[in-house]
Parts: structure tokens; sequence; C-alpha cells
């Protein structure tokens, strides 16, 4: 389990425009437009799902998981489209690159960790929050939790950014702050805004329900209540590691299938083309090359 940033050792540091600006299906500027339009696709997400649900909440709508993970997953592809800009000029001209900037790093971080983060918190959805929502979800609910993470792993199965077990401490590092955040809302009795209710079956207004716990002390979620610190414990450190080991484990299977597969035959073409440094003197006074303007021509 690691922390790297770096595209090493799958790149060399000066390949970061190929790794995150070329892909096995489509040229450069062909996989530049589509991190611009996958970008597009989750900012528009998430702004959505703020005006219509969150703009009521204020600050406590960044509160929830998926919440935090879904403004994640869109500024991790805005980085990545726009670090892929940075590289594009490069592959275009065919100069080698400085070694890879603080941007290409910081989004190899961040896509390390809200690319598996899409999966986990859409398997802790369906099997946690779902049974107890009485079934009624709407667009946003399946698009938060199961088509975007089908969509990140698209981006990162038709491109070559690197995911590796040396890069897994992510997530991890991002479940420890999360459910230490969990524990901090508690402590400091922010609550959820609405308060929390316990509501029978047959409820149709609120008069028929009754509070679960004055307004400032309600768990984000039931399921990881501190009023219950061990069953709390258990369910953040314990169940959602195993769920996050085994997540990270198949990202990683995955990816390896990915570029075992990959011949990278669009790089060496591109790279054939480039003049070598060093070209022979045969290459210069050839009497079969009427247009050259080398002395032995004349």
């Amino acid at each position: 389990m690691g922390l790297s940033s770096s595209v090493c050792p799958e790149w060399k540091a000066e390949q970061w425009p190929q790794a995150f600006a070329t892909s096995p299906w489509m040229g450069p500027r062909t996989t530049v437009s589509f991190r611009a339009l996958w970008a597009a696709i989750f900012s528009a997400h998430v702004i959505w799902n703020w005006w219509v649900r969150g703009r009521g909440d204020g600050a406590y709508h960044f509160i929830f998981l998926t919440v935090q993970a879904s403004w994640l997953e869109a500024f991790n592809l805005t980085v990545q489209w726009v670090v892929a800009m940075m590289g594009f000029p490069y592959l275009q001209t065919m100069q080698i690159s400085p070694p890879e900037p603080c941007l290409a790093r910081f989004s190899i971080a961040l896509n390390s960790m809200s690319q598996p983060l899409s999966t986990v918190v859409a398997v802790l959805f369906w099997v946690l929050i779902y049974p107890d929502s009485g079934g009624d979800i709407c667009y946003m609910d399946y698009f938060l939790h199961g088509i975007n993470s089908g969509l990140l792993l698209l981006n990162l199965l038709v491109t070559r950014i690197p995911f590796s077990c040396a890069r897994v401490g992510w997530l991890v590092l991002y479940q420890i702050l999360y459910v230490g955040w969990t524990y901090a809302h508690y402590r400091l009795r922010i609550g959820i805004r609405g308060g929390c209710w316990n509501c029978p079956e047959d409820w149709t207004s609120l008069d028929d329900c009754d509070a679960e716990y004055p307004a400032d002390e309600c768990p984000i979620y039931a399921t990881i209540d501190w009023h219950h610190p061990l069953a709390a414990a258990q369910l953040g450190f314990g169940l959602a590691s195993v769920l996050i080991a085994v997540v990270q484990g198949v990202y990683v299977g995955l990816v390896t299938c990915r570029d075992a597969n990959d011949k990278k035959l669009d790089l060496w073409m591109a790279e054939s083309r480039e003049m070598p440094e060093f070209m022979p003197l045969e290459y210069f006074t050839r009497e079969d090359a009427p247009n050259c303007a080398c002395w032995k021509c004349a």
C-alpha cells in the first residue's frame, strides 16, 4: 500500500504527456477531447445536484460522502483534462517534455483516490442506504451511485493513466479522514438539516414520526452512529476496509490487464517519425538524391 503520485515506473518522468493525452483507441487530439467531455458531464451533474438539492441545505450539503465523492470525481476529471492539454503540444511537436509537473502528480493522487471511491460509494449506498429509503430514488441517485462509476471505469480503461498498488494508499487515507470527520461531526454536535426521524411504514407526514435524536445530534448516516461507538467503528474501519481492499484489488487487476494488452504501437510509430540524433554520412551523399543541398551533389 503506497502513496505514490508519480507516473513512474509505468512511464518515465518526462513521458507524462503520453500517460495523460494518449490512448490505444484514440489519437491524442481525440483523447484530449474525450477528457474534456467526461469533465463536462461530471461537472454538470454535481452542479445540477447542488442546484436542485443542495442550495437549501447550505454547507450541510457537503457533509455527505456521496456529495464529497461526486465533487472529487468532477475535479479529478477536470484536472486530467488540463494536464492532457498541457502535454498535447509536446506530442504534436514530438519534443522532449520536462519532468512531470506538480499538477500531473496531483492528478495521479486524485485519480487513485476518486476512481475506486466511486465504486465503494455505490456499493455502500445499494447495500446500506437504499433498503431504508423505501425505494424512492431518482435519476441523480442512479448517476451518483452507479452510472458515474461505470463512466470512470471506462475513462480508466480506454486511456493510459497509471493505477497500481503503489497508489492505493490514497483511498485508505481518505477513509481515515472521512470516518474521523463523522466522529468530529458527532462530537461538535453539527447534526443534519431537518433532523432525523423514526417513522412507521405507513407514515404520511412528520406528525406520524418521532424524533430519533435532537437535531444537533443526528448522525450523517444512521449506519455510522457514534451514539453506538463500537458499531460505528466496526463499520467505518472494519467492513469499509474490507470493501476498499476488494475494490482496489479489482481495479489493480483491470489496469494490469489493460497495460498487458497495450502494445503502444501508436507511440512507437510516432517515435519512428522523429529525426535520429546521428545521421550517417551516406544519407547526405547519395548520388540518387537530385534535390540534395549537400556539397557532393553540386
